[in-house]
């Protein structure tokens, strides 16, 4: 998951300098493409772990309560992202907005990766969730 979001964040950061360095030839147009077909391989790595990780990790007694909450994130998200992003974009510019948001994904990335790196995650929920289950 930290390799899809650092390379998703690479990409999108790229695209802003791609777009700078080459604003008007056809050799722009064609590097965008190739690398947004990165970031849907990034977007992969990243979405699909985590939708495998919960249905797995959460105990069935928390379904309910776990993908709720999953389900509200998401959809503040999806809310939040495009007005985050018009401020961003209106206070300082498309390109900066892109450089921004791909180095803070790529370092969010990484900070996953360098703190899971070597950790061998437990696949019969969290410790949490099995004391408020048996406290049910």
């Amino acid at each position: 998951m930290g390799l899809g979001t650092t390379l998703t964040g690479l990409v999108i950061g790229t695209a802003g300098v791609i777009v700078v360095v080459w604003p008007s030839t056809g050799l722009s147009a064609h590097l965008l493409i190739s690398t947004f077909a990165l970031a849907g391989v990034g977007i992969g790595f990243a979405v699909v772990p985590f939708q495998i990780l919960l249905q797995e990790q959460t105990p069935e007694a928390m379904t309910g309560r776990v993908f709720g909450t999953v389900g509200s994130v998401m959809t503040a998200s999806n809310i939040m992202g495009p007005v985050v992003g018009g401020f961003m974009v209106t206070s300082f510019g498309v390109v900066p907005a892109f450089v921004s948001s791909g180095i803070l994904l790529s370092l969010l990335g990484l900070i996953y990766l360098m703190k899971h790196k070597g950790e061998k995650s437990d696949l019969n929920g969290s410790i949490a969730a099995k004391t408020m289950i048996a406290g049910d």
